[in-house]
């Protein structure tokens, strides 16, 4: 992705140190980022190790440059392009706003405080689409202030580099000398910034160092960090240094070395992000700050401090002797002190992590790109017709393309679209009626890209209406300029000669095509030899079997074993045909005491011939509307309880060899025969539907049982190679779309 982060300065500071880290981790992982604004003492590092910046003058208040800034902010935008604004102040997210809707590009904010919520302040406050907050009680700022949703309002943590922070670090030899203290001395650290709003800490420091030194001369007190209450502090510190007649509080400023100083200290003193910095370096902490003390961080208050966000926000006391004892009590290490400073570290890696804030960032990046701007793509297939099939490849090619490209935004051409927007809801996909003229044109209008995925789309096998769609499909998507790809796709059987020539003119508008077979590869191969075509597998043989809630099997169909029967309507099969399979599939069963799971996988086509055909069983039998709700990890779930599936549905067959379950086919298309062959089951448990072989199917259930051991491991082998073929289905269309938008065509 290309982030922008806007921020007023990149100077010393808690979020500037945030957006450091957060920068360097997004950096790591390969995303192009570029900071927006007035620069600072953080820039040149971050410049050094590969982040962009750009000048904008964020940090002051005056209309001039604000508007200023905006400018610069859209001027880059136009050449950058970037995926995604990301504001960490009032100032940068109100110029990032009206950016972000002048391009249509997805804006996140994080809320680093609380702001002053008078009129003029809250009308120059503006939140992302997405909003980040850095404490549990700063999202319920947001949520009693502002007219924020929740489910827009995310917690993240202000992340430290572990690795940069460590107590591996060795004291600092060069802090001690910069510094001119005694190698021996106990040094008492607060890093902050010193304004009027958060000065306390080193003001309670400087007034009772006297305390501290009386009772241990030993110590030396650090104060890092600067702003307008400096001066004041310095001259306090000055007088209190002249009557002890040493150096003995040090006011360096503003650092950037901060871990550097951390390994010197003894004990740390303070609020928030230092804090965390200084506990990921094995230090004593105690919370104190804002306007008041909370106390010694340790294992039993740390739920209740990171409630504060490990700051003082709300309390107002400040008890000096509590606050000089657990000074002198931090400076003598006990073994529960070490124990709790090991505590804290392990506490930190777990839970504060920079690569913990880095995925809650891009998770968030992630939700506000699948819910702005263009679709990325268009699924097309023969989705929401209650085929349990076909709506659990439409999951699997969404689950996968994600993992690949995790903001993908989906849109999804339905039958049923309230059903399917209900099935799909947590996936965070758009959907639109496949058969609805002006929704079609206006999600085409706002996409990029036509994505066939799975199924047998191009055949005439069902009818010439149904492929006929589907071309015109394509036409209308080049005609508003998307790329076509035909995505783990089977093509054919095409009976008539004039849909072959119809199919073979519309092969050169298709970028690309992933064949889930050889017999579509080749096929297609030979009508135009010059198309972009990868060989690959059924998308469904990606699904891994799930336990479901939703269906429980009687304790007589776990202790008997059961045999999965899997049936439908087709024109060249009569019901008499059927009910003989069912007889041959019942004296098998009852001659080994097993019941019968028939699946109904489509009811309007499987559910009036499976209910016929259960009254010919003599064992217990059981219905399975897998088309109900039921997604297909539930459903392969289900069937890997099995002895054996028996099946004319094609996903029936694939869930159960996803379930390790030994299967034969009863091929009504060849499509049935062509994924056996491909899975390599022997030719014996392949039965042809249409040849009366109710014998054949009755010699293959017999030596397909005596092989049940036999055939599981092989089968479980040709799984291993079937699915990383059908990984590829994504990782192919990932790798062209990243592509195309690294060439700037989309």
């Amino acid at each position: 992705m290309k982030i922008f982060l806007t921020t007023m300065s990149m100077g010393i500071g808690g979020a500037e140190t945030h957006i450091y880290e957060l920068s360097l981790e997004l950096l790591k992982r390969g995303h192009d980022v570029t900071i927006i604004s007035a620069g600072g003492e953080f820039m040149p590092k971050l410049i050094e190790k590969g982040i962009k910046h750009i000048f904008a003058p964020m940090n002051v208040r005056s209309v001039r440059d604000i508007f200023s800034s905006y400018k610069i902010l859209c001027r880059a935008i136009k050449k950058e392009r970037p995926d995604i604004i990301h504001a960490h102040a009032r100032i940068p997210a109100l110029v990032s706003h009206y950016a972000s809707k002048k391009f249509n590009i997805p804006f996140v904010t994080t809320d680093h405080g609380k702001f002053d919520t008078a009129l003029l302040t809250r009308l120059m406050t503006r939140w992302g689409d997405k909003t980040l907050a850095v404490s549990e009680d700063l999202k319920e700022y947001l949520l009693e202030n502002y007219n924020v949703k929740e489910k827009n309002v995310f917690l993240t943590i202000n992340g430290i580099d572990t690795d940069e922070f460590s107590p591996e670090k060795k004291r600092s030899v060069n802090i001690l000398n910069e510094f001119s203290i005694p190698n021996d001395s106990k040094v008492i650290l607060t890093v902050s910034r010193l304004d009027s709003t958060a000065f306390m800490c080193a003001e309670e420091l400087v007034r009772n160092a006297k305390a501290i030194y009386q009772k241990n001369p030993q110590t030396r007190i650090l104060i890092v960090g600067h702003g307008n209450m400096y001066d004041t502090l310095k001259v306090s510190a000055q007088k209190i240094n002249s009557e002890l007649g040493l150096n003995y509080i040090i006011m360096p400023g503003q650092r950037t070395d901060i871990s550097e100083i951390c390994s010197v200290c003894s004990v740390f003193c303070g609020v928030s992000r230092a804090a965390m910095e200084a506990a990921a370096s094995g230090k004593p902490i105690l919370i104190a700050g804002g306007k008041g003390y909370f106390g010694q961080l340790n294992q039993g208050n740390i739920d209740l401090a990171k409630s504060y966000n490990f700051t003082c926000r709300g309390i107002n006391s400040f008890d000096d002797d509590k606050f000089v004892g657990d000074i002198l009590e931090a400076l003598t290490p006990t073994e529960t002190s070490i124990s709790n400073v090991t505590f804290l570290r392990n506490y930190i890696i777990q839970n504060l992590s920079a690569k913990r804030m880095t995925d809650d960032t891009e998770n968030v990046y992630f939700d506000a790109m699948r819910s702005k701007g263009k679709y990325d793509c268009v699924l097309l297939g023969y989705y929401g017709f209650g085929n349990m099939g076909d709506d659990a490849l439409l999951m699997s090619v969404i689950k996968n393309l994600r993992s690949k490209i995790p903001y993908l935004r989906i849109a999804v051409m339905s039958y049923d679209v309230k059903k399917m927007k209900a099935n799909l809801n947590h996936l965070s996909v758009f959907v639109f009626n496949r058969f609805n003229v002006l929704s079609t044109l206006k999600v085409f209008r706002n996409s990029k890209y036509l994505i066939f995925g799975g199924g047998t789309l191009l055949q005439d096998n069902t009818s010439t209406k149904s492929l006929l769609y589907y071309l015109y499909m394509v036409r209308l998507a080049k005609r508003y300029g998307l790329d076509v790809i035909l995505y783990a796709n089977g093509i054919g059987p095409i009976r008539k000669e004039k849909n072959k020539r119809r199919i073979k003119s519309i092969l050169p508008k298709i970028s690309l095509i992933t064949a889930r077979d050889k017999q579509t590869y080749d096929y297609i191969k030979n009508l135009d030899n010059n198309v972009n075509i990868h060989l690959t597998a059924d998308e469904a043989l990606t699904i891994a079997p799930q336990s479901s809630e939703k269906v429980i099997l009687s304790e007589e169909f776990i202790k008997k074993g059961f045999v999965c029967f899997s049936v439908r309507k087709w024109r060249d099969i009569k019901d008499e045909e059927y009910i003989k399979y069912a007889r041959v599939v019942s004296d098998f069963c009852q001659r080994n005491g097993f019941c019968v799971l028939l699946i109904v996988m489509e009811a309007h086509n499987d559910l009036a011939i499976t209910e016929k055909i259960a009254n010919y069983f003599k064992t217990n039998v059981k219905i399975l509307y897998a088309g109900g709700g039921m997604n297909g990890e539930e459903l392969t779930g289900i069937i890997s309880n099995a002895k054996m599936t028996i099946s004319v549905r094609l996903h029936s067959l694939i869930f159960s060899a996803c379930a390790g379950v030994p299967m034969i086919g009863l091929s009504y298309d060849p499509k049935v025969s062509s994924f056996m062959k491909l899975a390599g089951i022997d030719e014996k448990y392949i039965v042809d539907i249409g040849l009366n072989s109710a014998n054949d199917l009755k010699n293959a259930i017999n030596a397909l049982y005596e092989e049940l051991d036999t055939e599981k491991k092989r089968l479980k082998s040709a799984m291993e190679i079937l699915k990383q073929s059908a990984e590829e289905n994504a990782k192919t269309t990932a790798e062209y779309i990243l592509e195309s938008k690294t060439k700037g065509n989309k």
